[in-house]
C-alpha cells in the first residue's frame, strides 16, 4: 500500500555561539523533536485528493512561557488546506523554551518554522475521476506482426494507461490467432477498456455493438472506499484464451472521495465479424 509521508525541515534562528555569556539573550528553542508536531495521518484529505504538495514556511508568536499565541504563513505551499493545517497543528503542538532578555528573563518573542515540507510519498495516488473509454486500433500483417496501431481516448484517461505501448509487445503468434484465418493483407484488432460507475452511465464499447466478433473480454466490478482504497474485487465476466484476473491488479489506490462508489472495468478484443 503506498503511503504517505510527511518531511519537515526545520533551521533553528539566530542560535547564539558557545563563547557568549549566558546572561545574553538568546531565542526560543523547540522541546523535543519539531518532526512530531505534525504526524503522518494529518495530511489534508482535501489536499490529498487534488495531489497537493509543497513546502510551508510559517512564523509563530510565543509568550513568555515558550506557548505559541499566534501564527503567520510567511511562505505558502500553493495549497491554502496545507497551510492552514500547518498553522494548525504548530498552534496545538509546538511547544518551546521560551526566549530570554539580556538579563536572562523570559520574554515573548517570534520563532520561524523556514521548512515544513508535505509530500505524498512512493508513487502518489490517482484522481477518480470518469466516466473514460480508451481504445485501439491495430493493423495485422499476414506474419502476426503489428503494422500500426491508432489510440483513441474518450474523457478523463489515465496517463498510464497506453494500448498500443501494450500491443507492441503482442506475440506473432497471437497475432495469427487474433487474424482468425484472414486472407487479407492487412487485418484489424480493436482493443478497449474503459471505467465507469454505478451510479452514472458508462461510454459504450465497441465490442458490446453489433458487426463484429470479441475473441477476448474480462469485466470486473470493485468498491472504493472514501479512504481511496478499493475493495470487494469480483470477476463479471470473461472470455477468450489466457484469461487474466483484472482482480490480482486493480486500479488504484485513489485519492479518498467523498463518498464510495462502485466501479466497472472493463478489457476487449474484437475484430469485425467475417461477412
Amino acid at each position: 500500500m503506498r503511503c504517505v509521508t510527511l518531511v519537515i525541515a526545520l533551521g533553528l534562528i539566530g542560535v547564539p555561539s558557545a563563547g557568549m555569556s549566558k546572561n545574553k539573550a538568546e531565542p526560543a528553542k523547540p522541546i523535543g523533536n519539531p518532526g512530531d508536531w505534525f504526524p503522518q495521518n494529518s495530511y489534508p484529505a482535501d489536499a490529498k485528493r487534488k495531489g497537493e504538495q509543497g513546502r510551508v514556511s510559517v512564523r509563530l508568536m510565543l509568550d513568555n512561557t515558550g506557548t505559541p499565541v499566534a501564527c503567520e504563513v510567511m511562505g505558502s505551499s500553493g495549497s491554502a488546506a496545507l497551510d492552514a493545517v500547518t498553522c494548525e497543528l504548530a498552534m496545538a503542538n509546538a511547544r518551546f523554551r521560551p526566549a530570554t532578555d539580556a538579563r536572562g528573563e523570559a520574554i515573548a518573542a517570534p520563532y520561524t518554522l523556514p521548512g515544513v515540507r508535505w509530500e505524498l510519498g512512493g508513487n502518489p495516488p490517482i484522481k477518480l475521476d470518469g466516466p473514460w473509454r480508451a481504445s485501439a486500433t491495430l493493423r495485422i500483417d499476414q506474419a502476426g506482426k503489428l503494422s500500426s496501431c491508432n489510440e483513441q481516448r474518450s474523457g478523463p484517461v489515465p496517463a498510464e494507461v497506453r494500448l498500443c505501448e501494450s500491443a507492441k509487445l503482442m506475440p506473432p503468434a497471437f497475432g495469427m490467432f487474433a487474424r482468425g484465418g484472414s486472407a487479407a493483407a492487412v487485418s484489424e484488432l480493436l482493443l478497449e477498456t474503459s471505467l465507469s460507475f454505478d451510479d452514472a452511465p458508462g461510454l459504450d464499447m465497441a465490442y458490446e455493438s453489433g458487426g463484429r466478433e470479441t475473441i477476448k473480454m474480462s469485466a470486473i466490478h470493485f468498491e472504493v472506499g472514501i479512504d481511496g482504497k478499493a475493495g470487494n474485487c469480483q470477476v463479471e465476466a470473461q472470455s477468450g484464451p489466457n484469461p487474466e484476473n483484472l482482480c490480482e491488479s486493480t486500479p488504484g489506490p485513489f485519492f479518498p472521495i467523498e463518498k464510495p462508489r462502485g466501479i466497472t472495468v472493463k478489457f476487449a478484443m474484437s475484430r469485425p465479424a467475417a461477412g
